[in-house]
């Protein structure tokens, strides 16, 4: 409008949108997150113990083959998971949550969060596929003597190693493989989206002149630097008042 304020906000206002970019990164990590939360249905571990390797001269009628066991990231019993590993479907669960915001193009909310839970699992997922599950045990006096004797093992530990082959399950590799990749998705929304400035600033706004023949002291057209005279107490007889010509704006 001619000599008036223009609508809108000032430029740099508003909500900062979201880069492609930043998008597709919080996009990998919401399907990384669902994939793991499945995938953790599968075996956390698998067990081989082949009878036969302790085979001695001592026992020479143990059978052939094998038998697989799978540990669950929620098993109980049998054998037990580690507490720990429930912990990546729930960080992975986590960072798909928070991953939504942008995804929907709403800007940094929880980009921070998301990578931080993404990167988390993941480095979970890696200790436990190096972490050996089975306990360790140790004997000593003539427990370990009479054992050594008729096993020709040195240890039990001895023994479980050549008896038992313990190798990551399905579900941590998986867990291992698609975590790393929604981790760096995470990371590179984050990174987008803090690279992402809005293309304006708001600057200092000046002093917007008055519209031609407004009156004076109306709201929103300006200040002309004149204030009015104002009687001091009662008006006296003779004594001009608001409105008469000694009290116009500039009468001083």
């Amino acid at each position: 409008m001619p000599g008036g304020m223009p609508f809108g906000p000032p430029s740099g206002f508003g909500p900062r949108p979201a880069s492609p970019i930043a998008r597709i990164g919080a996009a990998v990590t919401l399907a990384a997150g669902l994939i793991v939360l499945f995938c953790s249905l599968l075996n956390l571990y698998t067990v081989t113990v082949t009878p036969s390797a302790a085979d001695t001269s001592n026992y020479n009628d143990i059978p052939s083959g094998t038998v697989d066991v799978g540990i669950g990231f929620y098993n109980v019993a049998p054998l037990p998971a580690p507490v720990t590993a429930l912990a990546i479907p729930l960080l992975m669960l986590v960072a798909a949550l928070t991953a939504l915001p942008g995804v929907l193009g709403r800007g940094a909310q929880g980009a921070l969060v998301s990578a931080v839970a993404a990167i988390a699992s993941t480095l979970l997922s890696l200790v436990l596929m190096i972490a050996n599950p089975l306990p360790s045990v140790e004997l000593s006096g003539k427990l370990a003597t009479d054992f050594s004797k008729e096993t020709n093992f040195s240890s039990i530990d001895d023994l479980v190693s050549r008896v038992v082959d313990v190798g990551p399950g399905a579900g941590l590799i998986i867990a291992l493989i698609v975590g790393l990749l929604g981790s760096v998705g995470a990371v590179l929304s984050y990174l987008q989206i803090g690279a992402h400035k809005p293309a304006g600033a708001p600057g200092p706004v000046g002093p917007v002149p008055p519209a031609p023949g407004a009156p004076y002291g109306q709201p929103g057209m300006g200040f002309t630097g004149q204030m009015p005279r104002i009687a001091d107490g009662p008006l006296q007889p003779g004594q001009p008042g608001p409105g008469g010509p000694g009290n116009q704006p500039g009468a001083w």
